[in-house]
């Protein structure tokens, strides 16, 4: 009897103690922004510029080419206001597409509340009227 107490004793500590400590996943994430320049995906030899803040990229577009880009901005650790711009040119330098606006990073935790990491993100996509915001 003494033994099946005992037991009883260890396995209800031990869940008890399970419950309270948070299993974390492995998923990584960066902070930045990501573009969508799959308006581009089948035009011909362009180069995307795309910049966080005073990080930039340089990027080609067309066939066979990312559909989005993403500049890493590690600086990121808040929902405060950033500049992004995206200029997309011709091999000759001329502009087809080019502009900018202010973003707020949201949070992101991939391995949930509490798990490290922590990342800022957005995701802009060029439209008629300049980069929108797409929101997740």
């Amino acid at each position: 009897m003494r033994v099946v107490l005992a037991l009883t004793a260890v396995l209800a500590l031990s869940s008890c103690s399970s419950a309270s400590t948070q299993a974390c996943g492995a998923a990584g994430a960066a902070s930045g922004v990501s573009f969508d320049t799959s308006s581009w995906s089948d035009a011909g030899p362009l180069t995307a510029h795309a910049c966080v803040g005073t990080r930039c990229v340089d990027r080609p577009l067309g066939n066979g080419q990312p559909r989005l880009i993403f500049v890493d901005a590690p600086s990121l650790s808040s929902d405060a206001p950033i500049a992004v711009s995206l200029t997309v040119q011709r091999p000759d330098s001329r502009a087809v597409f080019k502009a900018t606006t202010t973003v707020r990073p949201q949070k992101f935790l991939p391995n949930g509340q509490g798990c490290a990491p922590t990342a800022w993100q957005s995701r802009v996509q060029p439209t008629d009227h300049g980069l929108a915001l797409v929101v997740k």
